[in-house]
């Protein structure tokens, strides 16, 4: 489990995309608990967390889904200042720069593995007899979800982008 936190991480930090994605995640979560309008309109944004690579998933999956709520906020008349100005700095990078998408992609991509992660915190003792065929399966997945974004198909009744997939 560690060496897979360890790998995902170096990912998530490493991938340019992903990263500014992310960085733009966490300013909309540090936002979420520090301002009290934002949060009544849009809810609280759990932000991702270096050491726990999975928390970057978790950030991602709640700022895409909440992408409607927070461009609502945005444009509203509680929104104001200095604060309305980043909000749409923000909004614009992840709308102009593909960052929705990318958030898409990264949570679809590495779903499999974060469902590996959370299986294995709730063993004491783990052997490869787990561990193989775990890895074995979402590599599986993986490989299947790659095939789909090459030719276009659909991956969980949403379409990935094949380039930044790849």
């Amino acid at each position: 489990q560690h060496g897979l936190q360890l790998f995902l991480k170096y990912f998530c930090a490493t991938q340019r995309d992903v990263a500014s994605a992310m960085a733009c995640c966490n300013y909309l979560a540090k936002l979420s608990g520090l301002s009290q309008k934002f949060n009544a309109q849009v809810g609280t944004i759990p932000p991702g967390v270096v050491t726990r690579w999975n928390s970057y998933i978790t950030s991602a999956f709640e700022v895409y889904n909440r992408a409607g709520k927070i461009r609502n906020y945005a444009n509203s008349a509680q929104c104001t200042g200095e604060s309305k100005e980043a909000i749409k700095a923000r909004l614009k990078f992840l709308d102009d720069k593909g960052g929705f998408e990318m958030l898409h992609d990264m949570i679809v991509l590495l779903k499999p593995l974060m469902d590996i992660t959370i299986d294995e915190e709730a063993e004491l003792y783990i052997t490869s007899s787990a561990v193989v065929p775990r890895l074995s399966a979402a590599k599986s997945r993986i490989d299947d979800i790659l095939a789909n974004a090459a030719r276009g198909d659909d991956c969980d009744g949403q379409i990935l982008n094949s380039a930044r997939v790849k």
